[in-house]
C-alpha cells in the first residue's frame, strides 16, 4: 500500500515504557508507533471519522508485523491524558 502515518520512532525500556533518552542514546533500536492513517492508496482520509481511520489503519497493522500500533483508548479526551501521565 502508499500509505502516510502519524506516529513516532520510540525506544521502550525494560518495562515496555517509551523512553526519549534511550533514543537518542541508541536510535537503533527504536521502532515506529503508528497512531493514525491519514493516506492510503490515493486517497485522503484526513476527514474521515478517527473510528473508522483507526480501523484501517489497525487492518494494516495486521499485515505488517514490524508496525506497531497502541492500544485503543475508550472514553473521553481527558481520561486518555490521565492513562498517558500515569504510564
Amino acid at each position: 500500500h502508499d500509505v502516510v502515518l502519524d506516529g513516532e520512532a520510540v525506544v521502550f525500556d525494560d518495562h515496555g515504557v517509551a523512553n526519549v533518552g534511550l533514543l537518542q542514546a541508541d536510535a537503533a533500536r527504536a521502532v515506529f508507533v503508528a497512531f493514525d492513517v491519514l493516506y492510503l492508496d490515493g486517497t485522503s482520509l484526513i476527514r474521515k471519522r478517527y473510528s473508522d481511520r483507526r480501523r484501517v489503519l489497525e487492518a494494516i497493522a495486521a499485515n505488517a508485523p514490524s508496525l506497531r500500533v497502541p492500544p485503543r483508548l475508550d472514553g473521553s479526551g481527558a481520561e486518555a491524558l490521565r492513562y498517558s501521565q500515569a504510564c
